[in-house]
């Protein structure tokens, strides 16, 4: 009996050895993350990462597996730790759970084609970023619609690379114009090439996931929500959100849970969390004290901290993002810029933040400390052109550009070292020159 007992008990272990080896899909407890890269030119590499520690670097195009497999049911992240500049790699797959062996991770690499909207121009100047981080021009787009491209004001690509959207600041037009993005950069007009917005559309942003884009209606003092269908199409959501008086900039959370607005006449800055669908909900601390007129917005790559410039105080005011989207001023509050400080951009590295100084005709430049303080470089500015206005640094982190107003020009930077900026000249673009972003 005590046998027959035992036999049963081998019996039972073994179908559920089997049972569990059925679950994990691969008769294993572990699994692997591989993929594939294409676009990588001859002499190039690409370094990539697996939840911020299995690096893997890559000279040639196709398969790809990380060396250290997984627990099963575990989360893979798979990220790109050094670019081949001046190309740019970008991944999609990249991330989720398994228990079985992931296939379709694809790491696809391209030229780099900055964009800039000229706001007198009623146009968008586009460019490819060469060797040594030169800009050469591409194209110009117009629009012959009444209700495209009329005065306007900045820009946004979508994260997956496929849509631009332009914000379109001219009182009697108010809209946000649409493209697609095609090979070479190319920008061609969606079906409906432009979606109506509040008065006087200034800013917009899209989150991480390519789903959503907000708008802010700089008279109106609402943000103008969309949803972004399967062609790229805007499509309003049914109830704008009220901001603060004059909103500048929106910014997202990198995990797209919380947006934040600055309002230009409320000296203030307003904080959301972000639902399910995409809608914002006002913080129970609906808006935190900034400094006089707040204007551009960023946060860091690891979304932990937020700054925010201050024109009319000269100043960049400094946060920490609290884990329920609460911003809590540092202990330094604030640092000096040049005058009218307008727009900041950090490097993909969190070492380093920019800012455009309109009134000085210059860039601050600042190191970015352990805390998320900024500290001034040991030349804390370098020259721009006339009325610099938008910055925006490249994917590979190597280079910036800003966008100068009255100049009609984009100076160029290469990123030293240490963070300093070095002048690679500049380029013209059409008339008054505003947004830039870059695919």
């Amino acid at each position: 009996m005590g046998m027959h007992i035992q036999a049963l008990k081998l019996i039972a272990l073994a179908i559920f050895s089997l049972f569990l080896a059925s679950c994990s899909g691969n008769g294993s407890t572990t699994f692997t993350v591989s993929g594939t890269v294409s676009g990588l030119n001859t002499g190039s590499w690409v370094s990539l990462q697996n939840n911020g520690l299995d690096t893997l670097a890559l000279s040639s195009n196709g398969k790809f597996t990380f060396a250290t497999p997984l627990a099963n049911g575990a989360a893979y992240s798979v990220t790109v730790s050094s670019q081949p500049t001046p190309y740019a790699c970008r991944v999609s797959n990249g991330s989720g759970s398994s228990v079985v062996n992931v296939t379709g991770v694809l790491v696809t690499c391209q030229a780099q084609y900055p964009y800039v909207v000229n706001n007198v121009g009623n146009s968008v100047s586009q460019f490819t970023l060469g060797a040594g981080g030169v800009l050469s021009s591409t194209a110009v787009v117009t629009s012959p619609l009444a209700n495209s491209l009329q005065s306007p004001y900045a820009i946004a690509i979508t994260p997956s690379g496929k849509y631009v959207y332009v914000t379109n600041s001219n009182i009697g037009i108010n809209t946000v114009s649409q493209f697609t993005i095609g090979s070479g950069g190319t920008l061609t007009p969606m079906t409906i090439p432009a979606v109506q917005a509040g008065q006087n559309p200034r800013a917009i942003t899209i989150n991480a996931t390519s789903e959503y884009a907000y708008v802010a209606n700089l008279d109106f003092n609402t943000i103008t929500q969309y949803s972004i269908g399967t062609t790229g199409a805007l499509n309003p959501m049914p109830s704008p959100v009220a901001t603060g008086n004059n909103p500048s900039a929106i910014a997202i959370t990198p995990n797209s849970k919380f947006a934040y607005v600055s309002n230009n006449a409320s000296n203030n800055i307003s904080q959301y969390s972000i639902g399910l669908t995409g809608a914002l909900t006002p913080l129970v601390n609906a808006t935190v004290s900034a400094g006089f007129n707040p204007y551009g917005l960023a946060i860091d790559p690891a979304g932990k901290y937020l700054y925010a410039t201050n024109r009319g105080s000269n100043t960049v005011s400094q946060y920490t993002i609290a884990g329920t989207g609460t911003l809590i001023p540092m202990s330094v509050t604030t640092v000096a810029t040049g005058i009218n400080p307008t727009q900041i951009v950090i490097n993909p590295s969190s070492q380093f933040a920019y800012v455009t100084n309109s009134g000085a005709n210059s860039v601050s430049q600042f190191t970015i400390g352990a805390s998320g303080g900024l500290t001034a470089m040991s030349t804390a500015t370098v020259p721009t052109g006339s009325s610099p206005f938008g910055i925006a640094i490249d994917a590979t982190g190597n280079y910036v550009y800003v966008t100068n107003n009255t100049a009609n020009t984009v100076s160029q930077y290469s990123i030293g070292a240490n963070g300093a900026l070095i002048s690679v000249g500049s380029t013209s673009t059409g008339s008054g020159p505003l947004g830039i972003a870059i695919y």
